[in-house]
């Protein structure tokens, strides 16, 4: 059978019938052989099949075997014993940096870094002897920059008899870097610790035990390391800190603080007490476990600046000591002006002038107290309050006043300083107040004498300055550079460049004192003028003399320079302002005669007006005299506008709004005005149309044209023109947003212009200040133009001023719209008939004749008139009368008792009474901040009949 065994089936079958047909066997035998085939065919086919699986699943799992070798986490490669790469899988590779198909045959070393190539090799050899796993660090060569690391594990192994390295390759590129970096982190640490600027030191934080400490820490100590190593903290404590260290050490240990610092003394092993500033932080086990074993202690060397300290609270002392014993009032304010020092003079003075300054010591503010004495009693406060202001801003470096403190019992003077602190740091000034008393005294007794006048007005600043004779070396102080123009850096003096900068005019004079102090011994003390660097003037005073050595020779000259520049300044000033005074005062005077005439001749108008308009009054109109009355009235009224102007000029006229039309106005005032100018010049006038109304005094309008008037026609040195013009004028925002002294709004323009010399640019500028002029002396005060703009301003309306010199003046008044239909007519027409009635009215005036003239005018018009020469019947009339009175007429100014007190006395008899002032005077008494008061009914003297007849149905019909 075993002949068949390797036969496939159809060769068996062909086999079996060939050698059926030869051999001729039998039918049976035949099939019993066929189905024994038949079986071990089937066996064959199932042995197969399992076969094939099994070598499927054996390539399977080789498969998974050689991914799980070539994506393994690790490298894996196979060495000889030369180190010739024979095997390696993907991760090894890629940790060599180059594909796996180029490293077999390869020699390994040819990736290590040249340093540990013998590294390598020495692996290789430890392996081989101890036929144990061995392992080793290598550094790769570096490329592109990049340095890595791989550790080897190696185990010797034989393959058919040849000696095999099993290497396992692990990338410890990570984990060396974090070494490098943990080492360098080290480094610096050992580094600061050990070269700190300050001692540091590793302390068991329950004992106090130095565990650690650095060079730094010993040298403040002064011992060695080994013996701090050997110390506990509070070893080297001084006894008098020990109990506060071991109470914040207790507060330490407890958590209650995780870090402090505090000042503490040491004992230094040479026994001396030594100052440190000790820091402690804490040292934790674990984060999860918060409990403290040791703690880091920085200490810092503070004994020099323990001992500055020291020096400087005793300086402090010294200085405070200092400070009081002086006899000046001494005080710092800081930059709000509150006081944060005062000596002990300015502290006794306080108390013993507790009344005036209580409580002006430190936290007191000082400029709210110079406020307060400013408004109650004391103007020079708010001059100082503002000086030492101006000090703090850096407007200036110091600032001085003498000013009066006087008490009920004496008279006092102090002269007071404010100097600002140099340098940076908070702003605080130096307030000194200096009793001058016995000074001022000496300065009143010395007036008669003007050399030792001179001697003791002396000013602050005098500067110091020396010549060496023999080195010609010439030295300057500071306040000397100072007054000079020039900086210590960049000017070197001498007397050549000192007498440059001596005015050329008084180099002959200084040249003749130099030369008397060397030659003959002269002191000399002289005033001369210097020329700064910017090309000004300044005054000095100086003085020198000249020290001579034993044998007669000169060695060096001294002297002091002073800066009187302000002083002449301001005597030229003060003789300016004596001759405006003066000329201020004749004006005054003037101006008090004219009241005073105006009111006895407003009397007399009065009493003229009266009767006449009386006489017309019971007389028709076409009887022949009519007329000559009428003109006796005109020519009255003439007059008492004559005397209105007069005390206009003389700004006595009490502002008394009108709702006025301004041409009106000016028509009125042009025959006056033109009799002002004169004949040479030609007034031309030029109204504009359709007007505004304006709510101003009539008086004031005249009084603005008379000073323009006046101040034109001085302008005009012969002949020429002087044009008065008005119109209506609208300024919108944009074209108020670009000037800032014009205001939006409707406005009636007032212009004056001439063709006179017009103005500078320059004395533009000034023409609006009192006591400003460019006209000779006895011809202008300097007040007409002030009056002027001050009218305008108190009428919120404004001014403009264009003028070129050659080309004449226009002076434009801007005066605001008032929005009213009614107009107060200074024209009268005597033809309209009187308002008339039947009350009971009470007259009170001084003037006889005025008296009786408004009795009869009254009576006349149908009232009951009871009239009083003096308060005094008036008062009496008012209690005997038994029945009403409806109306008070009071003069305003009376002997005795003017109109108000007189009417407050009559209150308190008939409460209620009604009131109507009149005056020839202004009326000052009912006045309020130069205006009437609103409700305050006024009859300004002389008045027609009508007028008073209209104001008394008035006053009565008012409720």
């Amino acid at each position: 059978m075993k002949k068949y065994e390797h036969m496939t089936k159809k060769e068996l079958i062909k086999s079996l019938k060939e050698f059926s047909s030869e051999q001729n066997i039998k039918q049976s035998a035949y099939e019993d052989t066929l189905n024994e085939l038949e079986a071990h065919q089937i066996e064959l086919e199932t042995q197969n099949r399992e076969m094939q699986e099994s070598r499927r699943d054996l390539e399977e799992a080789n498969n998974r075997y050689a991914l799980l070798y070539d994506f393994a986490p690790v490298g894996y490669c196979t060495l000889d014993k030369k180190g010739i790469i024979r095997e390696i899988n993907l991760t090894g590779a890629k940790m060599l940096d180059i594909e796996r198909n180029l490293l077999p045959g390869k020699p390994f070393n040819m990736f290590v870094s040249e340093k540990d190539t013998g590294k390598f090799f020495s692996h290789l050899k430890e392996c081989k002897k101890h036929m144990k796993k061995v392992s080793t660090e290598l550094c790769l060569k570096e490329k592109d920059g990049q340095t890595n690391w791989i550790e080897l594990l190696s185990s010797h192994v034989e393959d058919s008899g040849k000696l095999m390295f099993q290497t396992i390759i692990t990338d410890i590129t990570e984990r060396k870097q974090s070494e490098e970096e943990l080492q360098e982190s080290k480094d610096r640490f050992r580094a600061i610790f050990e070269q700190a600027a300050v001692g540091v030191a590793l302390l068991n934080t329950k004992t106090g035990q130095f565990i650690r400490i650095n060079q730094k820490y010993c040298d403040f100590l002064g011992y060695t390391m080994e013996e701090m190593l050997q110390k506990s903290l509070m070893d080297i404590t001084y006894h008098q800190d020990i109990q506060e260290n071991v109470d914040k050490n207790i507060q330490f240990i407890k958590g209650n603080n995780k870090e402090f610092s505090f000042e503490k003394r040491y004992v230094h092993k040479d026994g001396k007490i030594i100052w440190g500033n000790l820091t402690i932080s804490p040292l934790w086990k674990s984060d999860e476990k918060p409990e403290t074993y040791f703690h880091v202690a920085i200490v810092e060397n503070i004994t020099e600046r323990k001992r500055a300290e020291e020096a400087l609270q005793k300086s402090e002392r010294f200085a405070r000591s200092t400070v009081d014993a002086l006899s000046a009032h001494i005080a710092i304010l800081d930059e709000t002006g509150s006081i944060i020092f005062v000596n002990r003079a300015w502290r006794n003075f306080a108390q013993a002038n507790s009344t005036v300054v209580a409580n002006l010591c430190e936290g007191a503010n000082y400029l709210s107290v110079c406020d307060k004495a400013y408004r109650r009693f004391c103007r020079e406060a708010k001059e100082f309050a503002d000086g030492i202001r101006s000090v703090i801003c850096g407007a200036q470096e110091e600032f001085s006043l003498e000013s009066p403190c006087h008490s009920p019992d004496e008279k006092r003077w102090f002269l007071g300083r404010v100097t600002r602190f140099s340098g940076e740091g908070p702003i605080h000034v130096v307030v000194a107040h200096e009793n001058i008393t016995e000074r001022k005294e000496a300065e009143d007794a010395l007036k008669i004498n003007d050399a030792r006048l001179t001697e003791a007005q002396r000013v602050a600043h005098i500067g110091s300055w020396e010549l060496d004779v023999k080195s010609h070396e010439l030295f300057w102080s500071a306040e000397t550079f100072r007054i000079f123009g020039y900086k210590p850096d960049q000017f070197s003096p001498t007397m050549e460049t000192f007498f440059e900068n001596v005015h050329p005019d008084d180099r002959l004079l200084m040249n003749e004192v130099t030369h008397a102090a060397f030659y003959e011994r002269k002191p000399f003390d002289v005033d001369h003028r210097i020329i700064l660097p910017d090309g000004k003037e300044c005054y000095v005073h100086e003085r020198a003399e000249v020290i001579f050595d034993d044998g007669g020779q000169p060695v060096r000259m001294t002297g002091t320079v002073q800066d009187i520049t302000g002083r002449r300044h301001a005597e030229e000033e003060q003789k300016k302002l004596q001759e405006q005074l003066t000329q201020a005062q004749k004006m005054e005077s003037v101006g008090r005669l004219a009241g005073g005439v105006a009111h006895d001749f407003n009397n007399i108008l009065g009493i003229i007006i009266g009767y006449a308009e009386m006489i017309m009054m019971d007389m028709e109109p076409d009887n022949p005299i009519y007329p000559h009355l009428q003109r006796i009235l005109n020519t009255t009224q003439r007059a008492a506008d004559l005397v209105r102007q007069l005390l206009a000029f003389a700004r006595k006229q009490t502002a008394s709004p009108e709702i006025l039309n301004i041409n009106e106005t000016v028509a009125n005032m042009f025959r006056m005005l033109k009799r002002i100018i004169g004949e040479d010049i030609n007034l031309i006038w030029k109204p504009g149309h359709d007007i505004w109304n304006v709510r101003i005094d009539p008086v004031q309008i005249d009084q603005i044209l008379a000073n323009l008037a006046v101040n034109s026609r001085d302008a005009i040195s012969n002949t020429g023109s002087i044009t008065l013009e008005t119109g209506n004028v609208v300024f919108d925002y944009a074209y108020s947003a670009g000037h800032a002294e014009i205001l939006p709004g409707e406005f009636v323009l007032l212009e004056v212009s001439d063709t006179g010399s017009g103005m500078s640019k320059e004395v533009v500028e000034h023409i609006f200040e009192p006591f400003f002029t460019t006209k000779e002396t006895g011809k202008g005060t300097g007040l007409g133009l002030a009056t002027v703009y001050g009218i305008v301003r108190q009428n919120n309306g404004f001014i403009n001023v264009y003028s070129e010199e050659g080309k004449g003046t226009s002076f434009k008044i801007y005066l605001p719209r008032f929005k009213s239909d009614i107009v107060q007519s200074t024209v009268e027409k005597v033809s309209e008939k009187p308002q008339k009635g039947t009350e009971t009215l009470l007259i009170a005036e001084d003037e006889k004749d005025y008296l009786m003239s408004c009795k009869i005018v009254l009576e006349k018009l149908g009232y009951t008139v009871f009239s009083a020469e003096t308060p005094e019947q008036a008062i009496t009339l008012s209690k005997e009368h038994p029945g009403d009175i409806d109306l008070l007429i009071t003069d305003v100014i009376m002997p005795k008792m003017n109109g108000k007190e007189l009417l407050e006395k009559i209150h308190k008899i008939r409460p209620g009474l009604k009131c109507l002032y009149m005056s020839g005077y202004t009326a000052n008494v009912i006045a309020h901040h130069g205006v009437l008061d609103e409700g305050v009914n006024f009859l300004q003297k002389p008045f027609s009949v009508k007028t008073i007849a209209e104001k008394v149905r008035e006053v009565i019909d008012s409720k």
